[in-house]
C-alpha cells in the first residue's frame, strides 16, 4: 500500500496514515511517499518512506511542481506496483490527481477528515470524484461539524476516530513520569501548541507557564514539533520534550494545554487527562474551535481562544481541583 501524504503545518495526515499502517496485517506492505519534513518519523517507526519538498518548501512554481510531481508519483507507483495508494491530505494536488488518470488499474482511497471551515473547499471537494473511496475518521465533535464534507457523503464510508496508539500502549502515570523525568507527586502541565508555523501562541504559552510555575509551582513541558521553523524559547528549568508519539506519555500530566487538532483532540480525550483546548483559527485550518468549544459544551474540557487568554487562570485552578479532575 503506498500511502501519501501532504506536508501540512503540523504532523496530523503523517500521524493518521502510521496509525494505519501499523495495524496492516500481513501480507501487506506499507511505504510512504510524503511531502512533510518529518520524513524521518516514519523512518524511525520502522517503515520505508520516500520523501519530495512541498513547492512551499522549494519556492517553485506550484504548477511546474505539479507536473514534477506527477511525474515522480509515476515512476513509484512502477517501481513499487501497489494494487492501493491512499492519500491523507486536505487537497489532493493536481499532481496526485493526473498520476491517479494515468494508472487506471491502481485502486486510490482519500483519508479526508472531517470539520473543514464552513463555506471553504468548494474548489476542492469535486476532486473526490478522482478516487475509488473516500474515508472519513469519525470526529468526536461531528455535531458541530459545518463544514462542506457533511454534504459530500455519498461515497464517503465513516469510521472510528483514528488514533496512533491504543488505549493500552500509553504508559501509566507513574511510568510516564519516570520516563520524561518528573518528581513523584509533583503537580505536573504539559503545553502542546502546535509547530507555530501559522499561529503565533507565544503569548499564551509565555502566560500560562509564568502562571504554572508560579502560582502552583508545577513541572512544566512543552511540546516542541519536528517541522516548526522557528525553534522554542524556553525559560530555565522548563523541559522541551521531543518525544514521539507524546500521546505515549499523556497520563504524566495532571494538564494538558493543547492545540485542538484532530489527532490532539482525540489523543487526549481518549487518555482521560484534564486539558484546555486552545483552537488554531488560521483561516486553512479545520474548524479547531468548534472542536473546543464541543469539548466545553460536554464537560470534558475547556475552550480557550487565544484572545481570551483572561480565561486562562481561572480553567487552570478549576481543572487542577480533583473533584473536577475526577468528574
Amino acid at each position: 500500500i503506498l500511502f501519501v501524504t501532504s506536508n501540512g503545518v503540523g504532523i496530523g495526515h503523517l500521524t493518521r496514515m502510521l496509525a494505519v499502517a501499523r495495524r496492516c496485517p500481513k501480507p501487506l506492505e506499507p511505504v510512504f511517499l510524503t511531502l512533510s519534513q518529518a520524513v524521518r518519523i516514519v523512518r524511525e517507526q520502522g517503515f520505508l518512506a520516500e520523501y519530495l519538498p512541498f513547492h512551499a518548501a522549494l519556492g517553485c512554481d506550484p504548477q511546474q511542481w505539479n507536473q514534477s510531481l506527477r511525474e515522480e508519483l509515476k515512476e513509484l507507483i512502477a517501481f513499487y506496483d501497489p494494487p492501493v495508494l491512499v492519500f491523507d491530505g486536505n487537497v489532493p494536488y493536481q499532481g496526485l490527481i493526473d498520476a491517479l488518470r494515468a494508472n487506471r488499474d491502481l485502486w486510490s482511497v482519500w483519508c479526508r477528515r472531517g470539520m473543514w471551515q464552513p463555506g471553504r473547499g468548494a474548489d476542492v471537494i469535486a476532486r473526490e470524484r478522482d478516487f475509488d473511496a473516500v474515508v472519513e475518521p469519525r470526529d468526536l465533535a461531528d455535531r458541530l461539524d459545518r463544514g462542506l464534507t457533511v454534504h459530500h457523503r455519498s461515497r464517503t464510508r465513516v469510521v472510528d476516530p483514528i488514533r496512533l496508539l491504543d488505549a493500552g500502549d500509553l504508559l501509566s502515570p507513574n511510568e510516564a513520569r519516570a520516563a520524561l523525568g518528573i518528581e513523584p507527586g509533583r503537580r505536573a502541565a504539559l503545553l502542546q501548541l502546535g509547530a507555530g508555523n501559522n499561529y503565533d501562541y507565544a503569548t499564551l504559552r509565555h502566560a500560562a507557564i509564568a502562571l504554572l510555575r508560579e502560582r502552583y509551582d508545577a513541572d512544566v513541558s512543552v511540546a516542541e514539533w519536528p517541522i516548526a521553523e522557528q525553534p522554542l524559547e524556553l525559560p530555565e528549568r522548563v523541559r522541551a520534550v521531543r518525544e514521539y508519539p507524546l500521546s505515549r506519555y499523556l497520563k504524566a500530566f495532571d494538564l494538558v494545554i493543547s492545540a485542538v487538532g484532530y489527532n490532539s483532540f482525540h489523543e487526549i480525550l481518549l487518555a482521560g487527562v484534564p486539558a484546555i483546548f486552545v483552537p488554531n483559527e488560521h483561516p486553512q485550518q479545520d474548524d479547531q474551535l468548534a472542536r473546543a468549544r464541543f469539548a466545553e459544551h460536554q464537560g470534558v474540557g475547556a475552550c480557550v481562544r487565544v484572545r481570551e487568554i483572561y480565561r486562562l487562570s481561572a480553567w487552570v485552578e478549576r481543572l487542577l481541583q480533583p473533584e473536577e479532575r475526577a468528574r
